[in-house]
């Protein structure tokens, strides 16, 4: 057998199979994709934008004092914050469904185009905002715990 036309055979089998996935990845249209949600997918995507982008909120503090005596730090007391993050949206077209990655490390509660945000653990969370037509903002959230030393 020609070493070449082997070598082409290959190659003619490779492109078949990537152009067999390709065509087949095209056939659906975004209706067919998303049709059991009611969103307008024939609208035009609008900018939207989740003010603030990005949250820190402080969960809880724990304070250590130094011990000259023992030279070492000990715990003296933790201060729980259970701070909030109030987050806005702008743009797009209501209504808003809002959603976080893991609901274990926080809470939402949702006001229309606004939602405030109650960490329960600590770790990091994605804030998601979609509207009516499929556009969509976001927004990420660490929950820590601050370490204060005192003398």
């Amino acid at each position: 057998m020609n070493t070449n036309a082997h070598i082409s055979w290959h190659k003619l089998a490779i492109m078949m199979v990537l152009a067999t996935l390709w065509g087949a990845t095209g056939c659906e249209t975004n209706k067919d994709v998303e049709k059991d949600q009611d969103i307008d997918l024939d609208a035009p995507l609008e900018t939207m934008t989740m003010t603030p982008s990005s949250a820190e909120v402080a969960l809880k503090t724990m304070i250590y004092r130094w011990n000259a005596t023992e030279n070492r730090w000990e715990f003296e007391r933790e201060i729980e914050h259970r701070d909030t993050v109030k987050f806005t949206v702008t743009g797009g077209k209501p209504p808003y469904w809002w959603r976080i990655n893991d609901t274990d490390i926080g809470t939402l509660t949702t006001y229309g185009h606004r939602a405030l945000y109650t960490p329960k653990e600590e770790g990091g969370n994605i804030l998601i905002a979609t509207d009516s037509r499929g556009n969509s903002a976001s927004a990420t959230i660490l929950s820590r715990i601050i370490i204060e030393r005192r003398n």
